[in-house]
């Protein structure tokens, strides 16, 4: 109480005016402090309210850029797969061994460029540096004439030997707006000729349209020269616009800027096309000099974000005004509690009346400084998870929006809850109209049977679970999903509904479709290739049981003839025929297994013996190349070999091998062979091994890829399609130098019983 006292010594007369009708009113000055104390005690809250304000206005802004940033990219991303999908093609069509047939083979080339377009493109066009006076071999009609195809970039694939997207220039003959893909056409390092496909107008604008944008935005992609290539969401006339160069550089540094940190987003504002001033978003292709970029009109992006900003601004003067209004009824009543206080007599507040009221004052005025910091730090955590949640959101926001895989959250009764553009696409809605209503109102009853279906099991185990499906959309294009389905939890653990992500597996189901056909192709062909080499062995080997039994059958004729004469002649008969069907049988046991092994491309799995295979492969070998005498040293067992596999692929394979080893042997001195089986940790190894010059060092590291041989008349597939079987039955393969020259084949297989 002793600084109480005080401060009621130190008080002037004129602090406290004298008493009016039997009341004390207080000093005007003391109205103004009250008043002040009151202001200074609401400023904290009030400047933390302005902060927020500004601060919630940049994050628009910037959740706004980032928006624009993934839709630059997501074009990007769209236009960059169609041209890598184009280009694989290409580089697949320009290994064709068809190249090298010859005008012989050209309509053949024609017929395989037409097939493998499958309605990617409307030509192929193969241009050839053998010889200049050769017109390009293109699948277009004849009426229609060869497709222009860009000197520049022509000129480039055949100088660097390397893929390069070109677009006609105006003094070149074509469609100013179709860009021409060309890859080099390479044999051994060496460029021999260029194959080019456009990607048409229609490809680039749906590329763009599968990317997710904000509303009123537009995409553009930009050749290196800054003309508009393809536009989405702008007027026809805007594709004769081009950027100039101050903006052109702009474009570069920020699409650079983009590459080496994805999650930054640079603005730019320039006169875009129409002349209007617009804001613009790049995003770089895997391509020198290309950009996708992503803008709207300024004033439209500004009032994106301002709206939303003034709103604020404007809550928050209203609270300033409350607060201020607030303050001065506090000080009003203060100041009529005070006014109220009666002194006992005419000489005024006597001491202990005056402590008594300066401690009043004192306990509200603490009690004002406590409540103010308690709603500044509620402030503070109210600011700071507003700003965290809306952080989450603008990232989940953005992750779903820029992913053009389908995504979608359902609750419980399986009614969506969040949706993505893709998502929604597929079932022919926008993802606006889709929230709130369940599968079975929005597509068909077939569909919503199996979606509903496995969203149950996903609720029931409460773990992730992958389907794949096969869907017949709204225009009857058949497209198969694979998709992703988990459950949605709580805070507690709780599971509220199912979180899924889909992708479009249609292209890769139909690619490992074409590839399975087209190794059943390739290992028919490497069948048919060691036939062709073996026939005339086989043709002379057949000769001699055929040959055989024909001298039998003539013979036993004679001897029936005279068995009436000679009963001893019959026996003789009834041997030579026995013989001549024991001969004729042989033959047939060797065509048959030469059908077989020429036929049966099936993969037909039971337990293969591998010791009678090796010798039977071998024996068979010996017959093709009798006239050889082949020394072959073979050490197989009989039993305790057994595999699972498929009989006639793992003779495939044998065969091959056998043939490589004759064939590197030929002119030497010794050309023996060594054919070894053993066992050891539950696989069965098999080694076959030849005295020959050896493989160089360069072939034995690639000697497995497909079309790589040492012999320029070999294919270069038999080795590959030997890996792909081996490793099919759990195996593997691999090549060694032999000791004392030569190379070794090693073949692991696990056996049997080791699976068993």
């Amino acid at each position: 109480m002793l600084g109480h006292s005080t401060a009621a010594a130190s008080l002037q007369p004129g602090d406290l005016p004298a008493e009016a009708g039997g009341h004390a009113q207080p000093a005007p000055g003391l109205a103004r402090h009250i008043t002040l104390l009151a202001l200074l005690l609401l400023m904290p809250a009030l400047a933390l309210g302005l902060i927020t304000s500004f601060n919630l206005a940049s994050r628009l802004r910037a959740g706004m850029e980032a928006s624009f940033a993934a839709a630059a990219g997501a074009g990007a991303l769209a236009v960059a797969d169609q041209v890598e999908t184009r280009a694989v093609l290409l580089e697949a069509l320009a290994a064709s061994p068809l190249i090298d047939a010859g005008p012989a083979a050209e309509e053949d080339f024609r017929q395989q460029a037409r097939r493998a377009l499958g309605g990617r493109g409307p030509w192929i066009t193969l241009v050839s540096t053998a010889t200049s006076d050769r017109p390009p071999l293109h699948t277009r009609g004849e009426a229609e004439g060869p497709p222009p195809v860009p000197a520049a970039a022509l000129a480039q694939v055949m100088r660097d030997g390397v893929a390069v997207v070109g677009r006609h220039g105006e003094e070149e003959a074509g469609p100013r707006d179709q860009l021409v893909l060309a890859v080099p056409v390479l044999r051994d390092r060496v460029v021999l000729g260029a194959l080019a496909t456009p990607v048409t107008q229609t490809v680039l604008l749906e590329a763009l349209a599968r990317a997710t944008r904000p509303p009123d935005a537009f995409l553009m992609l930009l050749d290196p020269d800054g003309a508009v290539v393809a536009a989405h969401g702008l007027a026809p006339d805007a594709a004769a616009w081009t950027a100039p160069p101050p903006l052109r550089a702009a474009l570069a540094a920020a699409g650079a800027a983009t590459q080496r940190a994805p999650g930054g987003a640079t603005t730019l504002r320039a006169p875009g096309p129409g002349g209007a001033s617009v804001v613009l978003f790049a995003a770089p292709l895997p391509l020198a000099g290309w950009v996708v970029v992503a803008g709207q009109a300024e004033s439209r992006f500004s009032a994106g974000w301002t709206g939303p900003a003034l709103l604020q601004w404007g809550g928050g003067l209203a609270m300033i005004a409350l607060g201020l209004l607030l303050a001065g009824q506090f000080a009003r009543r203060l100041l009529a509690a005070l006014a109220a206080i009666r002194a006992p007599r005419p000489g005024g507040l006597r001491v202990a009346e005056f402590e008594a009221l300066g401690a009043t004052i004192a306990a509200a005025e603490g009690a004002l400084r406590q409540e103010a910091a308690r709603a500044e730090r509620a402030a503070a955590r109210t600011t700071h998870l507003a700003r965290t949640a809306e952080d989450d959101r603008l990232l989940l926001e953005s992750v779903v929006r820029s992913v053009p895989e389908p995504i979608f959250v359902k609750d419980r009764d399986l009614r969506y809850v969040l949706i993505n553009d893709a998502a929604a696409r597929s079932m022919g809605w926008n993802e606006r109209d889709c929230i709130g209503r369940t599968a079975a109102e929005m597509t068909r009853p077939d569909v919503v049977e199996r979606f509903d279906t496995q969203d149950r099991a996903v609720l029931a185990a409460g773990r992730t679970m992958e389907f794949e499906d096969q869907i017949v959309l709204e225009r009857g294009v058949t497209r198969c999903y694979r998709t992703i389905k988990a459950p949605w939890r709580d805070s507690a653990g709780r599971v509220l509904g199912v979180v899924g992500v889909a992708r479009d597996v249609t292209r890769r189901r139909a690619a490992e479709e074409r590839l399975r056909a087209a190794e059943a192709a390739m290992r028919r062909i490497a069948r048919a290739d060691s036939l062709t080499v073996m026939s005339l062995g086989i043709a002379h080997e057949l000769n001699q049981p055929l040959t055989a039994a024909s001298n039998f059958q003539r013979a036993s004729l004679r001897w029936l003839d005279q068995a009436a004469s000679d009963p001893g002649r019959l026996a003789a008969a009834r041997s030579a025929i026995e013989e001549a069907s024991a001969e004729t049988l042989r033959a047939a046991a060797i065509l048959r297994q030469m059908r077989d092994f020429i036929d049966r491309g099936q993969t037909e799995r039971t337990t293969v013996e591998l010791g009678p295979l090796l010798a039977d492969t071998v024996a068979l070998f010996r017959a093709a190349r009798a006239e050889e005498k082949l020394p072959v040293e073979l050490d197989v067992p009989e039993g305790g070999h057994a595999v699972m596999g498929d009989r006639v692929q793992l003779q495939q394979v044998f065969v091959n091998l056998l043939r490589n080893a004759i064939e590197a042997t030929e002119g030497q001195m010794e050309r023996g062979l060594a054919v070894s089986l053993t066992a050891e940790g539950g696989m069965a190894r098999v080694i076959l091994a030849d005295r020959g010059p050896g493989l160089p060092e360069e072939v034995t590291e690639r000697m497995f890829e497909p079309f790589v041989s040492t012999r320029a008349e070999g294919m270069g597939i038999g080795l590959s399609i030997a890996r792909t079987i081996i490793e099919s039955h759990g195996g593997r393969i691999t090549a060694r130098a032999r000791a004392g020259g030569g190379t070794e084949f090693v073949l692991d297989l696990p056996l049997h019983m080791a699976l068993a």
